[in-house]
């Protein structure tokens, strides 16, 4: 087990690989989990992702993703090495509960312990607080300042919009000093504001390198305005297959699904709108016949739009690594860079 000092968290580190826990559940697909998140699979997964030399794991949060505190905690004694990108979502959980709950899983996991912040979105992703967008990043700031606060010894008083404390304190140290490091993400305006105050690590979805280097130019300069600095990582989707072909064809297949699911959605819509045109005249084969043309147009729009849209950029990463594929089946997997 690992005992890491972090007082300075942003001083320069090498890069990391991290990969992906999926505690929602798998598949051969992206988003289209098949395979029920079992614990003995999920433990199948940490330990190979352990013995492959990966950094650490991501655990997801929100939907029908298993707790990732639970499951780090579960996790964190079948691995030696392996770190766990942990999502804590404010506003779902007290600064001083997640302050203790944190310091606790660090100390058992002999300080493998990275936190996810998610704000989240919408109707705070079905789960009860329907804020807008700006409160829910107004929200996540005063909550990361007192969790910050609690984590380095401090006793906080703080009579925030959303956070309301008097005189809390988080009795349980961490093992890293002055608390195990902090990712986030979130491309908003408030978002960046946030990561600039709070955060260790800024996280991205893949994007064109043009557009993360502007993103990550404005995150550095919101932390230079409160004297800090941040590190970046990025998150891809790998799909791996035998040969680089293969693995095209599978990406191809994968965003040719999304695109004619969506497709036919609207061919459906535009189906029930030309049958009740021709509904009027009284010819069912009329009405299929436009059903079935309406269909067609959507596919070979989609078609359109996923060839548009196939940009070098976007290419699925394919390494060496996948020669010890027999350790994990060939299946989607996430990683994380940072």
């Amino acid at each position: 087990m690992t005992h890491t000092d972090l007082t300075d968290h942003a001083r320069p580190t090498p890069p990391s690989l991290y990969w992906f826990i999926p505690s929602g559940g798998d598949g051969r697909q992206l988003g289209q989990p098949s395979r029920p998140a079992h614990f003995s699979y999920l433990s199948q997964v940490a330990q190979a992702a352990d013995v492959l030399g990966f950094d650490g794991a991501l655990l997801p949060t929100g939907g029908t993703n298993e707790d990732t505190l639970v499951v780090a905690s579960a996790l964190s004694s079948l691995t030696r090495q392996l770190r766990f990108l942990v999502a804590l979502r404010p506003g779902l959980l007290s600064p001083v509960l997640a302050a203790r709950l944190t310091a606790s899983l660090d100390r058992i996991s002999g300080g493998r312990v990275n936190l996810n912040i998610v704000s989240g979105s919408g109707n705070f992703d079905f789960e009860g607080l329907n804020l807008t967008q700006a409160q829910r990043y107004a929200l996540t700031g005063e909550w990361l300042g007192a969790f910050r606060a609690l984590l380095r010894g401090e006793t906080v008083s703080q009579q925030g919009e959303y956070v309301q404390l008097e005189n809390a304190r988080a009795l349980l140290p961490s093992v890293q000093r002055p608390y195990p490091p902090i990712y986030f993400g979130g491309s908003s305006q408030p978002a960046l504001e946030v990561a600039g105050e709070h955060v260790d690590v800024y996280l991205s979805w893949g994007e064109r390198p043009e557009q993360l280097r502007e993103k990550f130019e404005q995150v550095r300069a919101e932390a230079a305005r409160h004297g800090r600095q941040v590190r970046f990582g990025l998150r891809a989707h790998v799909i791996v297959r035998p040969t680089e072909e293969e693995a095209w064809a599978a990406a191809r297949k994968a965003e040719m699904g999304a695109a004619v699911a969506a497709g036919t959605a609207r061919a459906t819509a535009a189906a029930v709108a030309a049958a009740t045109v021709v509904a009027g005249v009284g010819t069912a084969a009329a009405t299929a016949a436009a059903a079935r043309a309406s269909a067609a147009r959507a596919k070979v729009a989609a078609k359109e739009v996923v060839e548009s849209k196939l940009r070098p950029s976007q290419r699925y990463l394919w390494g060496s690594w996948a020669r010890s594929r027999r350790w994990l089946p060939s299946w989607p997997r996430h990683r994380y860079w940072a």
